[in-house]
Protein backbone atom coordinates (compact mmCIF):
# COMPACT_ATOMS: atom_id res chain seq x y z
CA UNK A 1 0.00 0.00 0.00
CA UNK A 2 1.11 3.52 -0.79
CA UNK A 3 -0.35 6.88 0.23
CA UNK A 4 -0.32 9.68 -2.34
CA UNK A 5 -1.80 13.16 -2.55
CA UNK A 6 -4.15 13.92 -5.41
CA UNK A 7 -2.47 15.70 -8.32
CA UNK A 8 -5.51 17.94 -8.81
CA UNK A 9 -4.67 21.34 -7.26
CA UNK A 10 -8.36 21.83 -6.36
CA UNK A 11 -8.40 18.57 -4.36
CA UNK A 12 -4.95 17.65 -3.02
CA UNK A 13 -6.35 15.09 -0.56
CA UNK A 14 -4.39 11.96 0.31
CA UNK A 15 -5.61 8.47 -0.57
CA UNK A 16 -4.37 4.90 -0.57
CA UNK A 17 -3.16 3.00 -3.66
CA UNK A 18 -2.73 -0.75 -3.81
CA UNK A 19 -1.04 -2.49 -6.72
CA UNK A 20 -2.40 -6.00 -7.21
CA UNK A 21 -1.52 -8.82 -9.58
CA UNK A 22 2.13 -7.78 -9.96
CA UNK A 23 3.48 -11.33 -10.03
CA UNK A 24 3.04 -11.82 -13.77
CA UNK A 25 6.24 -11.48 -15.79
CA UNK A 26 6.41 -9.61 -19.04
CA UNK A 27 5.60 -6.17 -20.31
CA UNK A 28 4.09 -3.44 -18.28
CA UNK A 29 1.09 -1.49 -19.48
CA UNK A 30 -0.24 1.91 -18.48
CA UNK A 31 -2.91 1.53 -15.81
CA UNK A 32 -5.23 4.28 -14.60
CA UNK A 33 -5.22 5.56 -11.02
CA UNK A 34 -8.21 7.69 -9.97
CA UNK A 35 -8.57 9.85 -6.89
CA UNK A 36 -11.54 8.53 -4.85
CA UNK A 37 -12.42 12.12 -3.85
CA UNK A 38 -12.52 14.01 -7.16
CA UNK A 39 -11.94 11.28 -9.80
CA UNK A 40 -8.82 13.01 -11.17
CA UNK A 41 -7.03 10.29 -13.15
CA UNK A 42 -3.44 9.66 -14.17
CA UNK A 43 -1.59 6.60 -15.46
CA UNK A 44 1.32 4.58 -14.17
CA UNK A 45 2.96 1.53 -15.70
CA UNK A 46 2.36 -1.83 -14.06
CA UNK A 47 2.11 -5.50 -14.90
CA UNK A 48 -0.88 -5.61 -12.52
CA UNK A 49 -3.61 -3.10 -11.73
CA UNK A 50 -4.24 -0.40 -9.15
CA UNK A 51 -7.06 0.06 -6.67
CA UNK A 52 -7.60 3.25 -4.70
CA UNK A 53 -9.51 4.01 -1.52
CA UNK A 54 -10.22 7.03 0.62
CA UNK A 55 -8.69 7.16 4.08
CA UNK A 56 -10.82 7.44 7.21
CA UNK A 57 -11.18 11.05 8.37
CA UNK A 58 -9.00 10.28 11.40
CA UNK A 59 -6.26 8.67 9.33
CA UNK A 60 -6.36 11.50 6.78
CA UNK A 61 -6.01 14.07 9.60
CA UNK A 62 -3.05 12.13 11.06
CA UNK A 63 -1.41 11.91 7.62
CA UNK A 64 -1.90 15.65 6.99
CA UNK A 65 -0.47 16.51 10.42
CA UNK A 66 2.61 14.33 9.86
CA UNK A 67 3.20 15.72 6.34
CA UNK A 68 2.85 19.48 6.79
Amino acid sequence: MEIVKCHNKNCGRPYEIREIGISSPGGKESEEISCPHCNDTYTRRSSGMFTTSAMTPEREADYNEANK
